[in-house]
């Protein structure tokens, strides 16, 4: 029996495989009676220019027309006569027109640079250097040492270089906020010559792009040169979720998932008036993600990273929202296989269940309801705790020592926790520092306390029984005792369960968000099944997806909550 099912599962899955080649080749050709127009902003003309030549030498009789842009700001696509357009940050304005669709398609990033052989660099790499810290190099005369950069004592002089380059300029002046020039008397010519320089000075630090620095056919760093750590947040440490230095691939991830300074990351965008659904614009677009980013690279940006390019494309091919997607119409011969799949897929379910119960049955075990929805009644919230924005909860003992712990709503979030990192007895700490790191499977997520003092306790069973953060986060899955030093003054900053509950709602709507905007860009597949039946979460929703995700929800959710 089982072997008949699995030979017609097989059977119905190749032949269903097949029906999906033979449609996506039908979608993937391009249509050389219908042209379309391309409008592009002065300093993308000779990019799209190579764009469209290569794609219409691939596909003979294709028209595609191209305007170049005089505006200024983001172009009104109703007016311009084009159906999509090319743009970089130098044009796109936010807020931009309403209806707008726009995706990157590629990326200009301006870097600080060092010497591989700089003195410092263990220093550097350990702690980075902040925006605040680099500003202080033109705030006065005399600050152009290296004990500026790292608050020691150095005296050692910075020797500083940065690209003669107008736009290059604008963003380092943008992202050190300094209200003045940041021009050098040292100030090269030509991005080439910069890097010469710094290469053969230990003591150099310069501003350049990042294309300045690539070798492009190895896709690595040139030699003797190392991209400047930023302390983006300014605690004088390069944190875990900061370190996006160590190598090329992971720089340019953390710059696509925003953990660079947006001040020193220029996109290049295209743009529609509606998502593009003309088969050859579709297609085109393709195209540019896949075989065109070559010319990114020759034209002085720099590419997408793989996985970046994958989802984008899975953009253009997929209607991606948080909700259930809406009807459309299919072939009939798309329905007949779906119904067949359905019948096949419903025999079989039934089949496993009856198996499973039978086997449950005999060993007392009772079967899983499957995946339950996550909402507001889901949270468990006990009175007498106070609870914290960072999602942890509080409590004062009667000796005076708070016991400290993380709120059901997180628990619920990211589902069966692996393993713990905490911080040991007699270490002190402030409130919104890193208290806690919560693991699962490797995929971690940075917690901030809710109160200062000094640790006294750790409760040593989550090192070997991390899932009572789950089962029991407000009795054996507490997670530290601490010695308060502002108690009194910090629980104006706490909530109690009432006011607490109320905030939750705020969460909700700020976690839907969340997923709305973040999960539907890194895996568009789960767009349309994360938020179910008009907006439902499902329970332990982080649980299923990868360490981009995770490190985007540590960002955009839980670091912005501080």
């Amino acid at each position: 029996m089982k072997t008949r099912i699995l030979i017609v599962v097989i059977i119905a899955f190749f032949g269903f495989g097949q029906f999906c080649m033979a449609e996506k080749a039908k979608q993937n050709k391009v249509n050389t009676s219908q042209s379309f127009t391309i409008l592009a902003t002065p300093d993308l003309q000779n990019l799209t220019s190579s764009w469209v030549s290569d794609f219409q030498k691939q596909n003979p009789g294709l028209k595609i027309n191209i305007i170049s842009y005089q505006g200024i700001g983001t172009p009104d696509m109703s007016k311009t006569g084009a159906d999509i357009a090319f743009i970089s940050d130098s044009y796109y304005t936010t807020p931009e027109p309403d209806h707008l669709w726009k995706m990157i398609v590629g990326r200009d990033a301006i870097v600080p640079v060092i010497n591989a052989n700089n003195p410092f660099y263990k220093d550097i790499c350990k702690q980075g250097v902040s925006p605040e810290r680099l500003a202080r190099l033109f705030s006065e005369p005399g600050n152009m040492t290296w004990g500026t950069l790292l608050d020691n004592s150095s005296q050692v002089p910075v020797h500083y270089y940065m690209a003669d380059d107008r736009s290059l300029r604008s963003g380092v002046e943008k992202f050190l906020n300094t209200g003045k020039g940041v021009e050098s008397e040292a100030m090269v010519t030509r991005g080439s010559e910069l890097v010469s320089r710094v290469q053969k000075d230990p003591n150099a630090l310069g501003f350049c792009r990042l294309t300045d620095i690539l070798e492009l056919k190895n896709q690595r760093i040139v030699a003797n040169i190392c991209l400047l750590p930023i302390d983006k947040n300014g605690n004088g440490q390069l944190d875990h979720f900061e370190n996006i230095y160590s190598s090329l691939p992971d720089f340019l991830h953390g710059v696509w998932i925003g953990k660079y300074p947006g001040a020193l990351t220029r996109n290049i965008y295209t743009l529609a008036g509606t998502k593009p659904d003309n088969q050859n614009q579709v297609q085109f677009l393709k195209w540019v993600l896949a075989d065109g980013q070559q010319y990114l690279n020759m034209s002085g940006y720099f590419d997408l990273g793989s996985s970046e390019r994958a989802v984008r494309s899975a953009m253009l091919d997929n209607n991606i929202n948080i909700a259930a997607a809406p009807e459309r119409s299919f072939p009939w011969e798309t329905g007949l296989i779906l119904l067949v799949f359905v019948l096949i897929g419903g025999f079989l379910f039934s089949w496993v269940v009856a198996f499973r119960r039978d086997t449950n049955t005999e060993s007392g075990v009772g079967i899983s309801d499957g995946l339950s929805h996550f909402n507001e009644s889901s949270v468990k919230v006990p009175r007498g705790l106070w609870f914290d924005k960072s999602h942890m909860w509080a409590f004062m003992e009667q000796s005076g020592i708070v016991r400290i712990g993380i709120d059901d709503f997180l628990q619920h979030i990211t589902g069966p926790l692996t393993r713990v990192k905490m911080k040991n007895p007699g270490d002190r700490v402030q409130k919104g520092e890193v208290i806690l790191t919560i693991i699962q499977n490797g995929k971690q997520l940075n917690i901030f306390s809710p109160v200062s003092g000094t640790i006294k306790t750790q409760n040593g069973l989550l090192n070997t029984h991390a899932g009572k953060l789950n089962t029991a986060p407000f009795n054996e899955g507490w997670v530290y005792m601490v010695e308060p030093t502002n108690w009194q003054r910090e629980t104006e900053f706490l909530l109690m369960a009432e006011r607490y509950t109320d905030w939750l709602k705020q969460e909700f709507t700020r976690l839907k968000d969340f997923f709305a905007a973040s999960i539907s860009v890194h895996t568009p597949e789960y767009g349309t099944i994360v938020l179910q039946d008009g907006g439902e979460l499902n329970d332990h929703v982080l649980s299923g997806f990868g360490p981009e995700v995770w490190e985007d929800f540590q960002m955009k959710f839980i670091d912005a909550s501080k």
